[in-house]
């Protein structure tokens, strides 16, 4: 009997451990995310004190897409764009604007938005954004 109790613990433990190890496989990937240093600044922002924005939580190779505010006002503007692809650590990070620009924006909280699709399968999705704000020189 005791024998018998032994080799029953010994495979449940066994199979607790076979699906968790499954499991672990198909777990949720961490969540997409944007964020942006510094959370505001002086326009005109140029290369030599550049925004800082990372995206991180997304699968290796996923295509994205981040747009930035660059000239206008809060509720007009153009934006630079971005493409990259995810690392395997599953994001990237680089300054804005390059050094061939400046980011020339009036006083106000703008939003940075990014998009992103897997790579192969042609749809776009709207992906994390985040704000930054800009004030008077």
């Amino acid at each position: 009997m005791r024998s018998r109790w032994i080799a029953t613990a010994l495979g449940l433990a066994l199979l607790a451990f076979t699906v968790d190890g499954a499991l672990a496989g198909k777990r949720k990937p961490a969540a997409r995310q944007l964020s942006v240093v510094p959370l505001s600044a002086t326009s005109p922002i140029t290369n030599t004190g550049a925004l800082k924005i990372c995206v991180a939580g997304f699968a290796e190779g996923d295509y994205v897409k981040v747009s930035i505010p660059w000239i206008g006002r809060p509720t007009s503007h153009t934006n630079l764009t971005y493409e990259h692809l995810a690392d395997a650590a599953g994001g990237f990070c680089f300054a804005s604007p390059p050094d061939w620009t400046e980011i020339d924006l009036q006083d106000g909280t703008y939003s940075i938005e990014t998009q992103w699709g897997k790579s192969g399968t042609g749809g776009i999705h709207r992906g994390p954004s985040t704000t930054f704000t800009v004030m008077a020189n």
